[in-house]
Formats: structure tokens, sequence, C-alpha cells
């Protein structure tokens, strides 16, 4: 219980959020300018590391010492070393990612609860849509798994949500290339039912979208 009352905070799903959607090549430009600033700072105290330098020179000598008459161990001691070596900032963001997904779709009702009493929380979830495609099949997976879990358990609040997207139309066909979110559209379209209409339909159809599927058969269009 104090889990998942630790994970309602605003805070906290905010930044599940920003793992999910953080893409590589942010990580990578976070990751340089990181270095670049530690570049600069060793660059200033350089003058004072005359010392240092000696006794890291002394320690490295009785390192190699030590290392040398242990070369004969065993061989599961490099088997041991393998799991001990850093994981890449790559490999953090991803753990990081596949984790906070799983927690955003979890059956949690007072989880799922406080993520939809959060709307922007919810705009920065779909802003997904609007990065340059192709996305990422895990970005892609994730991005689904979340909000399939909020159709299934929250219909009528991720309906609400849906039919108040202006360009819902254009924000999906910009990934007309990616088969999940096609698939998950079509997923939405049929929670508009002939006996329980839901404004979903009217929606697309305000919107164009039989037009600008049609205008994908142009033979001036690129093929995927």
């Amino acid at each position: 219980i104090k889990l998942i009352e630790y994970l309602r905070q605003r805070e906290v799903l905010e930044k599940l959020v920003e793992y999910i959607i953080t893409e590589e090549d942010d990580l990578v430009d976070d990751s340089q300018k990181n270095e670049k600033n530690d570049d600069d700072s060793n660059s200033n105290n350089n003058d004072n590391n005359d010392n240092e330098e000696d006794e890291s020179k002394s320690e490295s000598s009785d390192y190699k010492r030590r290392k040398s008459l242990n070369s004969n161990s065993d061989s599961d001691s490099d088997d041991v070393q393998n799991y001990d070596q850093p994981e890449t900032i790559q490999e953090i963001h991803s753990r990081r990612a596949q984790v906070a997904a799983e927690i955003l779709s979890a059956d949690a009702w007072s989880l799922t609860d406080s993520f939809m009493d959060n709307h922007d929380l919810l705009s920065k979830l779909w802003s997904v849509l609007d990065k340059p495609c192709p996305l990422s099949m895990e970005l892609s997976t994730y991005f689904i798994k979340i909000n399939e879990h909020l159709l299934d358990m929250k219909i009528d609040e991720m309906l609400n949500f849906l039919l108040h997207q202006n360009n819902l139309v254009d924000r999906f066909l910009k990934h007309i290339d990616n088969p999940p979110l096609m698939d998950f559209l079509l997923k939405v379209i049929s929670t508009d039912k002939q006996d329980i209409p839901t404004g979903i339909i009217d929606l697309l159809k305000s919107q164009n979208l039989v037009s600008k599927l049609i205008s994908f058969l142009d033979p001036k269009v690129n093929a995927s």
C-alpha cells in the first residue's frame, strides 16, 4: 500500500512519463553536455592536481603488482567481473522506461485514477505522436500498452480526452507506417458502436480521416 501511495504522487508519475517519452538521441545530447562540463571543470583544476597524479601513479603501480599476483586465479573470476561492468546510459534508460510502462499499465485502480486526474501528464504521454517518425518499436509498445490499459479501465475519461483532440487524425497518420499505432486507432474506433455511440467516428469524420487515408494512395506519395 505504501508503494502505491508513493507511486500516486504527481512528481513520481511525471518522472515515469518522462522515462517513457525520452528517446536515446536526447540521452546522447545530455551526455555530451555533461562531458563538456566535466572537461571545462577539469581544465580549471589541472594546476592543482600534480600531487594527486603522483599518488595515482603510485596506486596504479601497486594495483598492477596485485593484479600480476592474482593472474592465475580461477576462470570464474572473469565471469563475475562481467557482471560488475557498469550499465551504459542507453541500458539504464531502457530499463527505466520498461519499468515505468509496467507501472503505468498496472491493474491498480488508485494508481490509474491518480494518473487520469493529471490531464497534463496524459497529454505529455501523448506527445509521443508529435515526435518525428519512425518511432522506435519500444516507444510505440510502451505508449500503446499504457493507453490500452487506460482505455480498458477508464474508458469514459479516455474517450473524453480523445474527443478534445483537434488534430487526432493528423497525429496518427503521421505514423501511418507504424502498424501497432494503426491497430490502436482501430481499437479506439471500435469503441463507437451503433447501440452505444461514443462520438469517435463523428470526430474522425470531421477531421477527414477517410479522405486523408485515400490521399496516401496517390502515386506521388512516397511508398513506405
